[in-house]
Order: C-alpha cells, then structure tokens, then sequence
C-alpha cells in the first residue's frame, strides 16, 4: 500500500540555512544550466510529497447472501377501557350520600349512592301493621265463633224482640188515637215507622246469630287470607324501591367524574358520576388486510408505549372492514404489568418478510456513490504469503436500512471479504493487511 506522507522542509532547517541552501542552488544551477546531457536537479518546494509504501490495516466482513429480509411497519391506536359507563339511579328523589369520590377505585357490586328513603320506610311501617291486623282477623276466622260471642247474639235478639213488641203496641194506640181524631196523622205515621224499624234490627240481630251458631264460611276466610297477601306483595314492593335507591357499581374501576353532591334532586336517569373499569385494557389499531390475515390469535406482538416496549395479546381481529381506511381493527389486550392508561397513544410494530436476495452490510462499510447508489470496498490478493490485498470497489443498490445496517445487492458474491468500516481513508487500488476477519451480521 502506497502512503502519501507530506513534509515542510522548514520542519527541519532554519530560515537562515534555507536563504544559504537557496544562494548556493542557485549558483549551482546557473553552471549547469547550458550542459545538455545533465538531468535537472529540482530542490523540493516548502511543502513536498514523499510517497510511502505502507498497507493500511482494515477489518472485514465475509458476507453471505440472504434469501429474503424483514420490513417493521409502524402502526397507532389509543388504549381503551373495556367498559365506561356514566351512573344513574333509576328513581328520582335527593342524593342522600356518596360513597365514593373522584380518583377512588371501587369493587363491582359496591355500594357508591344512596337517595332518601324516609318516606318509603314510613309506607312500609304501616303496612306491616295492616299485615298484623289482618292476621288476627284471620285468625278469629279460623278459630270460629266463642260461647260468650253466641250468647250475646242471643240477647241481642231478644233485646229486639221486646223492643219490636213495644213499638207495635205503641203503633196500635197511635192508631185508635188517630180513628178518634185525638192525635195528628204524622204521629201515626211515626208510630208505624218506629214497628218497622225495629222489626229490620230484630232482622240483623237473628242474622248474626245465625252466623255465629253456624261458625264462619271459608269463602270469608280466604278473602282474609287474599288481603294479607296483597298487603304482603305491598311490602314486597317497597323493598324493591328502596333497594333501588342504593347506586351499586356494575363493575370494578375509577370513578373519574363526579357530577352531583349530597342534597341534589335527580331525576330517574340523571348521571351521578362516571365509572372506567382500569383492568384488562385494550388497544384497537387498524393494519392493512393483507397483514391482518396472516396473524394469530393469542399471538404476542411488540407494542411501544412511550418509546418502551412491551408486548400484548392479540384478543381477535374484527370481521369488518374499514371503508375509508381499508383497514381491519386488532383488538389488542395490555397485560397488568404494562403501566397503560385509557387514552394514551401504543404503537404497534409488526415485521413482515420480503422474498429478495441480498447481503446485510454495515453502515460503516458504505460509501455514497453517482446517481443514488453506492459503493463498498472489496479485497483482491496482492501477495497471499504477505496478507497483502488491494481494495477493489463494489458498486450496490440500497434495498432497505435499519438503525445500524442496510440490505444492498450488486456486484458482490457470497463469501466476499468486505472492509468494515473506516472507508472514507481508502481509495481504489490502495494496499491493506486485514487485522480482523468477521462473518456479516
């Protein structure tokens, strides 16, 4: 190898010396300026060029062709919580308690509000004291008529026959009063009155006697028995709305918003906060058909969430297409350990094979060259025994780049010696001695 080395003369000599050499030259080439068959003696300039023979020593890389190489495609979506519901009661009425406050998780089924129930508890109090009532009557029903409750019919009755007898004779001397003109036709017409109401007591008395001495119907009993249930479906009832009046939490998670206070007045429907479920949160990203058609479910690809990687779970890929877009959508579900929140941006890379036959090279080892392509440096063997080689350029077509490499094809064969890197101090057809001799990555 060929090593330029430039020298100043002034390195070496002083000024003074340099006028003196100068002077003497000078003289020197004036006496020989008219012989003819001398060579010309040149003195060197201030700064001179001294070639040196001295290989440079380079690494290399013997590369080996590879059928295909990978692309990573980039693409986003936002996580999403599985559930989000804003929560309501379903009857209206004044917000009583809260539970719970913004930025607290709370556990599915947990008690988060509660409204007023005063009245209803009231409602129910004295229904329950219409269950005992009817009760007792249906018990009395059941149990029949008492000895004391018949014989006190029976006096009755005859309280109202004596009384009927009275009433009747009473009308009778009204009557004879009334033949003779002694008395007026309006107490007569009492009189007569007076028989026939005793007569519909006397009716009634007998009535209840006869009911007692019979015992009671079962037709009464049942009725009894219908009034209880009723009061008790009543009951029932109210228990259902004053449950109904305690908001619980339909699933586990954070309540993010809080829109209503204690003592508000809301309406059957009106939301009271707002619930996200902050577990087993997913991702939804759309790719192109002819990736989403080559995954697998349950597969686990690479995601980036704020330029650190994690991977997550492919959870299905939805059958409908993207019409603006021509997309499908993965539904991607994020591990526990991933520190994601509903909202924030996840990138998805995905590496896809293209079928093309080339050589991985390292940036280092490249050299731009005309009209977009490029150039290595390759060995060709000056003296084997000497480990002697002259660079040879290559000329490449750049196929694909990563962070460190690019995939090139060209004017290369498989097993080539490659120099590696520190190219921009060679030039075609200088000697190098290789120092280190590595496979391509």
């Amino acid at each position: 190898m060929k090593r330029i080395v430039r020298e100043s003369i002034q390195k070496y000599v002083s000024p003074q010396r340099l006028v003196a050499l100068g002077a003497i030259a000078l003289a020197f080439l004036g006496g020989l300026m008219f012989r003819e068959q001398e060579q010309p003696i040149a003195v060197a300039d201030v700064e001179g060029e001294v070639e040196v023979d001295t290989p440079l020593p380079v690494r290399v890389l013997e590369i080996e062709e590879a059928s295909a190489y990978e692309v990573a495609e980039n693409y986003s979506g936002a996580v999403e919580a599985p559930r989000s519901s804003d929560v309501s009661f379903q009857h209206s009425g004044v917000i009583a308690s809260l539970f719970v406050a913004e930025g607290e998780r709370v556990a599915g089924g947990t008690p988060i509000a509660q409204l007023e129930t005063q009245e209803l508890e009231l409602q129910r109090t004295e229904l329950f004291a219409q269950i005992d009532r009817s009760r007792a009557r249906l018990d009395e029903l059941q149990a029949g008529s008492r000895v004391q409750e018949i014989e006190t019919g029976r006096a009755k009755v005859r309280r109202y026959e004596a009384q009927l007898e009275l009433t009747k004779l009473s009308a009778k001397r009204r009557k004879d009063l009334y033949l003779r003109g002694a008395i007026a036709e309006e107490e007569f017409d009492a009189a007569q009155a007076n028989v026939e109401i005793a007569q519909a007591e006397l009716d009634a008395a007998r009535s209840e006697l006869n009911l007692l001495l019979a015992g009671t119907p079962p037709q009464q009993q049942d009725a009894q028995l219908a009034e209880i249930r009723q009061l008790e479906a009543q009951v029932a009832a109210l228990d259902l709305s004053i449950a109904q009046r305690t908001l619980y939490a339909p699933f586990s998670g954070t309540v993010t918003t809080q829109y209503l206070h204690e003592g508000s007045v809301v309406s059957a429907g009106t939301a009271v906060m707002h619930l996200v479920q902050d577990e087993a949160l997913e991702v939804r990203i759309g790719v192109p058909l002819s990736i989403a058609s080559t995954l697998r479910i349950g597969s686990r690809p690479q995601i980036w969430l704020e330029d650190k990687p994690y991977r997550a779970v492919l959870k299905s890929v939805l059958p409908e297409v993207d019409t603006q877009t021509q997309t499908q959508t993965l539904l991607l579900e994020l591990p526990p350990e991933i520190p994601a929140v509903p909202g924030a941006v996840v990138r998805l890379t995905l590496r896809q094979a293209e079928a093309t036959p080339g050589y991985w090279l390292p940036m280092a080892a490249l050299v731009a060259g005309d009209r977009g392509l490029w150039t290595c440096y390759g060995l060709r063997d000056v003296d084997e025994a000497a480990s002697i080689y002259e660079i040879e350029p290559h000329t490449l077509e750049v196929i694909h780049t990563e962070s460190d490499r690019a995939f090139v094809r060209g004017t290369l064969q498989p097993g080539d010696a490659v120099v590696a890197d520190g190219v921009h101090r060679l030039v075609p057809g200088q000697q190098v001695t290789v120092i280190d001799r590595q496979q391509s990555p």
